[in-house]
């Protein structure tokens, strides 16, 4: 972990040097607020019925369902706050019947269950930065409910027609009710500040690739490159207003290339388009983070389960209508479980890109448990390094570790958790339209884990190696009268 927060604040101080250079330094999260309500409903039912000599099969169902959600948020540079809030509601139904006559023999089997099922969920999350120097305060939470009761009915009749004929008869119930409800609250509280700038590389490549079919004229001014990063972020959040919302996201973005003065007179092209929409290649769309914060950070969490079970049987015989055994059962349960924790600790996360093909990750955070007569430990960190040159180059390495035991009051000397785990991976793959692709991957992990529960501790090593390459050597489609030739590309 030293080595981690070493690492942070050495490039920490080395930000600001390159903040003049660095072209995801100046982007900041535009002011924007979506809200969206759904609500749904279905409904769908079968039913299968099935006769062969002597047998009778009936089998149904029915299936309903109750949804909705509503979420609202803001977001800016300055302040970000957002919520959700979701509930569903599930009816399932089934009966079945099996009726068998082969003289002397006949059995009736009668079944039926029941379920209902409701859930709700409701989270939340804030984020600010309230003053002129980079404090930032957090706080994310939700509450979860579950709510499961099922009921099910089967009943046996058998008859067996000797001259003395008799019968059984068999009743079997279970009804069982689960509650389950988990909060989560995460406080956060500390110096510096991390954006997600990826928007602005995505700029940078459409740039390049509009440049590069001809629609657009000239390079883009840095008002416009500002822009379209801000419409770039925003664009997932068009959904909230259309079901299909990428025409409308093209639309605004094409309004920004022509009141720039870039975009050439035929405007953006069905290939110009298409290229623009090409994914990443070989790596995809790169994560680049930008900043650097330390702080502490407080974890809370609560659990409650109830489960109740019920189960009767009653069994009767009789000979010649007459009643000769009897019994009956019931089985009861019921189960109470439940979990509070808290943790205190710090963390600390440095992100720079260096240019266009470069990008630096570090992160680490430790926590201890709060409560008193409780011992233990959680320490994660990361530490990567990736290279892309798109449509063409990508490698990237990374190395990850945690570490985590805990002893809950009461308990002596023994441990409930003690783990750790440690893993190094990298990989390059090379890409070359319509021509080459080249993939070369290689990662290692160990873990070692004990439980009080366990016999023993245990230990893996897990190792991977990766190798593909493809060569298309022959590309070309012909068809005079409608299109020019197609030739692989060079």
């Amino acid at each position: 972990m030293k080595w981690f927060l070493l690492l942070a604040c050495c490039l920490a101080f080395a930000l600001p040097a390159r903040a003049t250079t660095d072209p995801f330094a100046g982007f900041r999260i535009p002011d924007h607020a979506w809200r969206s309500g759904t609500a749904g409903f279905a409904f769908s039912a079968d039913r299968r019925d099935r006769s062969e000599a002597g047998r009778f099969e009936r089998n149904g169902s029915q299936n309903s369902i109750l949804n909705g959600g509503l979420r609202a948020g803001w977001d800016s540079d300055a302040l970000q706050y957002g919520f959700g809030l979701s509930a569903s509601g599930q009816l399932l139904k089934s009966d079945s019947r099996t009726a068998i006559d082969m003289p002397p023999y006949t059995l009736r089997d009668d079944r039926a269950e029941r379920s209902a099922i409701e859930a709700w969920s409701l989270g939340g999350n804030l984020r600010a930065y309230p003053w002129r120097a980079p404090v930032g305060l957090g706080f994310s939470g939700s509450v979860q409910g579950a709510y499961v009761q099922n009921r099910s009915r089967a009943g046996y009749r058998t008859i067996v027609d000797y001259a003395e004929p008799t019968r059984s008869e068999s009743d079997h119930t279970s009804s069982s009710h689960t509650y389950e409800t988990v909060a989560v609250a995460d406080l956060s509280a500390g110096m510096g500040r991390v954006r997600d700038a990826s928007v602005v590389y995505d700029v940078h490549l459409l740039e390049e690739r509009l440049i590069e079919t001809g629609a657009l004229e000239r390079a883009l001014s840095p008002g416009a490159r500002a822009k379209l990063a801000a419409l770039y972020y925003m664009a997932p959040l068009f959904s909230a207003a259309h079901e299909r919302p990428a025409r409308f996201v093209w639309r605004e973005i094409e309004r920004v290339l022509r009141e720039d003065g870039a975009l050439g007179k035929g405007g953006l092209d069905p290939y110009s388009l298409m290229r623009a929409l090409e994914p990443i290649a070989p790596a995809g769309r790169p994560m680049r983070q930008r900043g650097w914060f330390v702080g502490i950070v407080g974890q809370f969490t609560t659990q409650n389960l109830i489960t109740r079970r019920e189960e009767t049987v009653d069994d009767r015989a009789y000979v010649s209508d007459s009643l000769v055994s009897e019994s009956h059962g019931v089985r009861r349960r019921r189960m109470i479980a439940f979990y509070d924790g808290a943790a205190l600790g710090g963390e600390a996360e440095v992100h720079l890109p260096v240019g266009w093909r470069w990008q630096l990750d570090a992160t680490t955070q430790a926590t201890c448990p709060a409560r008193p007569g409780e011992r233990g430990l959680d320490v994660s960190n990361r530490a990567s390094v990736s290279w892309l040159v798109a449509d063409r180059w990508s490698a990237s390495a990374d190395l990850t570790q945690f570490r985590r035991y805990f002893q809950p009051p009461g308990t002596g000397v023994a441990l409930t958790t003690d783990a750790w785990q440690t893993r190094a991976g990298a990989g390059i793959a090379y890409y070359l339209e319509d021509r080459t692709t080249l993939s070369l991957a290689v990662s290692q992990a160990q873990t070692r884990s004990q439980r009080v529960d366990a016999s023993g501790r245990s230990f893996s090593r897990d190792s991977y190696f990766s190798l593909g390459i493809s060569y298309r050597f022959l590309g070309r489609l012909d068809a005079p009268d409608l299109i020019e030739p197609l030739r692989l590309l060079r």
